[in-house]
């Protein structure tokens, strides 16, 4: 995921992978990317990503009767999983502070 990105990173970034099946993921518009990226690389137009974004807020949900919640954290991320009663796996995910905005990841 390139953030606040430049040609010369991009170049560099595309010039450094080249494995069937990368992405390369920018916060800019796809015509910019491309003319960056080199011939090379094509969008994905069957699997396009998008990137989701929302305000960060507190929250006070709790997981439906019978299951559980398990945190685990280890410098900024934080790992979730949501157990079924008998304590198989129903649900996990992990987010990344960094400071005012997080990532979400593996949900």
């Amino acid at each position: 995921m390139l953030i606040d990105t430049d040609g010369v990173t991009v170049r560099t970034v595309a010039r450094s992978t080249g494995a069937p099946g990368t992405r390369i993921k920018a916060l800019m518009p796809l015509e910019t990317l491309v003319s960056w990226i080199g011939a090379d690389w094509v969008p994905d137009s069957r699997n396009p990503a998008f990137l989701l974004a929302a305000d960060l807020q507190p929250g006070t949900a709790q997981p439906p009767c019978g299951y559980r919640v398990t945190t685990e954290t280890h410098e900024a991320v934080t790992c979730v999983r949501v157990l079924s009663h008998d304590g198989d796996p129903a649900a996990r995910g992990q987010i990344a502070a960094t400071g005012e905005t997080a990532v979400v990841d593996r949900v």
